[in-house]
């Protein structure tokens, strides 16, 4: 027995170094020799960011996020986009450089630049990622809407000064008659006889007055029509309407004609509008309705987007006594065509027809205008 467990004591003591050695598969699975290659991925907004085993080549791949939000494009404080927020989403380690401007050709603005005056004005933009070794560049162009200006106040007029009240005249002093001397008494004088009556005259008989003609009676006026529904007068394209998008004077043009229940003619006068383009029917007869004129020499400006002493022009010569647009709300597609809707009478006389265009969510404010606007039974 004693024997026995000699051998066994010598044979473990041979063997427990090997068991404490590493394999040759646990020194080249250690991964112990890693090299960093990090790849810029521009088209998915990231950059690649990976170690790879030297010895069996094995990597291990993660991804950092570059990219930038942009805010304040069709609403700012006051309710119009004179304003431009950037919010960066950058992974860890990653940095960005922003560079802005209103001309291509000069990116001198570290921030958005604020834009003045009315209208849509373009800003260019240039954003820089990197990460480590590596970078890349996003730019691009955004419009925005600038602010409307704001009328002078009228100077109030000067008050007139109060005239003077002029002095009363002193009265004059009162001077007292001096007595006169008693007259001597005259001579009673004899009486005269009475002369005889003569006869009166008879009155002459006066024409009688020819009675006043009574006033005709003033004609009831007619009463009004009672409230209906307005035709359809918008159309979308490939089921999207676009309602927060600026509306240009073409679908303005095409809004008028329609409402005013014209047919689309070939005429046209403008040198920038060309015939074969889906507006030019409209622009050419709302100019021979009266309902829209051109720019000056020839232009008409289809893209240009309206303003809205624009929009009140022409729903003034739709409908007398057409109410002002709201006053800080920029002129959208939808905001035009609930303003539109409602001067041409447009009432909800039932349940709300289905809303044809994808982008229109139920919560949005002007969902119910654009439904009936684009509803044809």
């Amino acid at each position: 027995m004693l024997k026995i467990m000699r051998r066994s004591l010598a044979l473990l003591l041979c063997v427990w170094p090997v068991l404490l050695l590493p394999s040759s598969k646990a020194l080249v699975d250690d991964h112990s020799h890693l090299e960093l290659v990090i790849t810029a991925e521009p088209e998915n907004n990231r950059f690649r960011f990976a170690e790879v085993c030297v010895d069996c080549g094995k990597e291990f791949v993660d991804y950092e996020e570059a990219w930038a939000e942009f805010g304040g494009l069709e609403y700012g404080p006051d309710g119009v986009a004179h304003t431009l927020t950037v919010t960066p989403h950058l992974g860890e380690d990653v940095t960005m450089e922003a560079r802005f401007g209103l001309e291509p050709e000069d990116m001198s603005f570290e921030e958005p630049p604020a834009v003045e005056g009315p209208g849509r004005h373009a800003v260019y933009y240039e954003l820089t990622f990197t990460l480590w070794t590596e970078s890349f560049t996003k730019s691009g162009q955004l419009w925005m809407i600038g602010p409307e200006s704001e009328p002078e106040p009228e100077p109030e007029p000067e008050p007139e000064p109060e005239p003077e009240p002029e002095p009363e005249p002193e009265p004059e002093p009162e001077h007292k008659p001096e007595p006169e001397p008693d007259p001597e008494p005259e001579p009673e004088p004899e009486p005269e006889p009475e002369p005889e009556p003569e006869p009166e005259p008879e009155p002459e008989p006066q024409p009688e007055p020819e009675p006043e003609p009574e006033p005709e009676p003033e004609p009831e006026p007619e009463p009004e029509p009672g409230p209906y529904v307005a035709e359809a007068f918008i159309e979308g394209c490939g089921g999207h309407f676009r309602p927060d998008a600026p509306l240009t004077r073409a679908e303005l043009a095409a809004m008028a004609v329609r409402i005013a229940g014209g047919d689309v003619c070939p005429e046209m006068c403008f040198s920038d509008v060309d015939p074969d383009s889906w507006y030019a029917g409209f622009v050419g007869l709302a100019r021979a309705m009266g309902l829209m004129v051109g720019r000056g020499g020839g232009i008409f400006g289809p893209d240009d987007p309206v303003t809205r002493e624009e929009l009140e022009l022409v729903a003034g010569r739709l409908a007398e006594g057409a109410p002002s647009y709201r006053s800080g709300c920029p002129v959208t597609r939808g905001r035009a065509v609930e303003y539109l809707w409602k001067l041409t009478g447009g009432v909800v006389t039932g349940a709300c027809p289905p809303m044809p265009f994808d982008d229109v969510p139920p919560g949005h404010p002007c969902f119910e205008a654009i439904a009936w606007a684009s509803y044809r039974g």
